[in-house]
């Protein structure tokens, strides 16, 4: 039997997606860390602490994102937090998402920054479709 093709629901996905979303940044600060080494004795460790640490540039990658209106109670009967949100991302080929999405990475819309609590990949069988983002203030 024939593997089936989920090429056409991928693209389905992100056409819906491109439809209905608005433009978003996920943004990731990367951190750099130079260890200063003990002077006169570059074979010893660097003691815990000496380490320079800089602000590297941040990793960000445009996206488009639906954000999905919930009420007081979702689907499975909890209450959610009303400064919570859930949001599909598509998974363009070309954006470079990572599959790991999580706590480090801030979604950035025109209104506000979201602190990312989860991200679950959504993919049934080997095609990556989209990601879907649990997000708090």
């Amino acid at each position: 039997m024939a593997a089936f093709d989920y090429q056409p629901l991928q693209t389905t996905a992100q056409s819906l997606i491109d439809r209905f979303g608005r433009a978003a940044t996920l943004t990731r600060a990367v951190r750099t860390t130079t260890a200063i080494p003990v002077a006169g004795k570059a074979w010893l460790p660097t003691a815990e602490g000496d380490a320079d640490t800089d602000a590297a540039e941040a990793q960000s990658i445009p996206v488009t994102a639906v954000f999905l209106s919930l009420d007081r109670r979702d689907r499975t009967g909890q209450v959610t937090e009303a400064k919570t949100q859930s949001v599909l991302i598509g998974a363009e080929l070309d954006a470079n998402i990572p599959e790991e999405v999580g706590p480090d990475w801030v979604l950035c819309d025109d209104t506000r920054d979201w602190e990312i609590l989860s991200s679950k990949p959504l993919s049934p069988g080997p095609t990556l479709m989209l990601y879907k983002l649990e997000l708090a203030l």
